[in-house]
């Protein structure tokens, strides 16, 4: 009996031990979990914020996949409606779900309209000039053959094509498109190259100085040159981002438009209002018309929900444009063969 009972015991032992150990193991893996989230959380931008303007790396991941990951493990933060009696978000991502936000009256409309006829989405190849041509075609493509390096902007530091994101895995010059045109209206010739993969670099140049320089980089396939100094980034028609270029490649002005439907009846449409570098410029919203608007603390920017109608009015000259640049830039593509000659073939 006394042995039958010590088993017992033994055994009663052993499986605490065991649910013990079970225990920490989930224990451990909520932690875990909790701790993924918050990383999500605490990253979200990496997921949902377009990218923000200024020296901020742009928003190239808001992809289905990512988004709808994203979606499951952010939390929307609190929104806080203000003494003045304005919406106030962290970021668009956290109100493109929000079915109830308010409308723009048809004055606060009218003001928008006003701040977009201001916006030039209409862009221009810059043409080469004839007599400097074949010289920098020569200058670029010892660039493109990796003879000498260039400055990136971002760290100053000296590198070679190889190093950039979209030539690490492979290297092959015939596989990529070329732009040739004076992307900074300064009449002298940028060299943009494209990868296989989507990513777009523009170098420029500088015969005083004798040193290349990464201009400005579009890093997913979504983005589309509009023209010199004019760039879009209209991911699958739901999300248009524009920026106007300054002649350092520097962005200057940024506008976004972002629509989403629920159904066939319900849509979100928002209109961001026009962000300038220059304080100078900057878009005053009258305080008459905050309280229709939603104001983004991350990124300082007003948003406010219009018709689809008048959404539609909005983005026809984005579009317009958009579609004129896509027969366009084909004048100022080249292969490498084209640009180069066949006696730099590899």
């Amino acid at each position: 009996m006394k042995k039958t009972k010590r088993h017992y015991l033994f055994v009663l032992a052993i499986g605490l031990l065991f649910l013990a150990g079970i225990c920490s193991i989930c224990l451990s893996i909520g932690m875990e979990k909790t701790e993924y989230n918050a990383d999500i959380v605490n990253n979200s931008e990496n997921f949902l914020i377009k990218g923000s303007f200024l020296g901020v790396s742009l928003m190239e991941c808001f992809y289905t996949e990512l988004s709808e990951t994203a979606t499951e493990y952010v939390a929307v933060s609190d929104n806080v409606q203000n003494e003045e009696g304005y919406l106030i978000y962290d970021y668009w991502g956290e109100f493109r779900e929000e079915r109830n936000l308010p409308y723009a009256d048809d004055e606060t409309f009218e003001f928008i309209k006003g701040v977009y006829a201001e916006i030039d989405f209409r862009g221009e190849f810059k043409s080469v000039n004839s007599e400097i041509y074949d010289e920098y075609r020569e200058i670029y493509q010892r660039l493109i053959q990796c003879e000498v390096p260039f400055r990136d902007k971002t760290t100053e530091k000296e590198v070679y094509m190889t190093e950039l994101d979209g030539f690490r895995d492979k290297y092959d010059v015939n596989d990529y498109k070329y732009y040739f045109f004076d992307a900074d209206e300064d009449d002298l010739p940028e060299l943009g190259v494209r990868s296989d993969s989507g990513e777009t670099y523009i170098f420029k140049y500088n015969p005083d100085e004798g040193e290349y320089r990464l201009w400005y980089s579009m890093g997913s396939f979504w983005y589309l040159l509009l023209g010199s100094r004019k760039v879009v980034w209209p991911w699958d028609g739901k999300y248009l981002s524009f920026y106007q270029l300054d002649q350092d490649g520097n962005e200057e002005c940024e506008t976004f438009f972002m629509v989403r439907d629920f159904n066939e009846e319900e849509s979100l449409c928002v209109v961001m209002i026009p962000k300038y570098a220059e304080k100078e410029r900057e878009v005053k919203v009258p305080e008459e018309m905050k309280v229709q608007g939603i104001y983004t603390r991350s990124t300082e920017e007003w948003y406010f929900r219009v018709t689809k109608e008048q959404y539609d009015e909005l983005c026809q000259p984005y579009w317009d444009a958009y579609d004129s640049a896509e027969e366009e830039i084909k004048e100022v593509t080249y292969t490498y063969e084209d640009l180069f000659g066949f006696e730099f073939l590899q």
